[in-house]
């Protein structure tokens, strides 16, 4: 393989499980063991589910916004600027708790 170039490695389901089978242990039942099997194998799911078309949307969407804000910028009245300004410094005044930072946030 040449330097800097990397394949990405894409299993199937089935080697997929495979490969957790080898790594939890072929004859391994304990609960442990189990709820791993459980939670890789959803995870696999999840990951192999088409959000191709939520992605395509998402990314549409802000794409139309960061656009809309850009021209905007150029055809806004001096008041509507200074009141997003204020908006802005506003909503940066306030205070923010460590566990804020770990909230999960759309949009």
């Amino acid at each position: 393989m040449k330097e800097g170039v990397f394949k990405l490695a894409v299993l199937s389901q089935e080697d997929f499980l495979a490969r957790v089978r080898t790594l939890v242990g072929e004859d391994n039942t304990t609960d442990e063991a189990l709820h791993n099997i459980e939670d890789f194998t959803d995870t696999y799911n999840s990951f192999s589910k088409d959000n191709s078309e939520d992605w395509k949307k998402k990314y549409d969407e802000n794409d139309a916004s960061w656009r809309k804000k850009y021209t905007d910028r150029f055809f806004a009245s001096p008041e509507e600027i200074k009141k997003e300004q204020k908006e802005d410094i506003i909503e940066d005044g306030k205070e923010v708790t460590f566990n804020d930072l770990f909230e999960e946030s759309e949009g």
